[in-house]
């Protein structure tokens, strides 16, 4: 995992289309991004099996995101980074 200090956030370089910044500041445990990423990995809304795990800080005010190696972008659809609410996840092409 390649973290850089942006804004608050941090990034993850993904696939070969861009990188996914993720502002945790922003995040609220929905878990709708965990939930898209699942589905397209096994057909099923199941969290566990998402290339993309979101957890609870330890502070507990914040989530912590971290990327499987699993990740590949979704092929370059970003389907995390399209379906957050909260504009936590941010995709910057390369």
């Amino acid at each position: 995992m390649v973290e850089m200090a942006k804004e608050g956030g941090h990034m993850v370089g993904k696939g070969a289309a861009g990188a996914i910044w993720v502002k945790s500041s922003q995040c609220h445990g929905c878990l709708t991004c965990q939930l898209s990423c699942s589905l397209r990995v096994s057909g099923r809304f199941n969290p566990a099996k998402a290339n993309i795990l979101v957890n609870r800080s330890e502070d507990g005010y914040e989530y912590r995101h971290r990327f499987t190696d699993g990740c590949d972008g979704c092929g370059g659809d970003y389907l995390c980074v399209h379906s957050c609410p909260y504009g936590a996840l941010i995709l910057e092409r390369t």
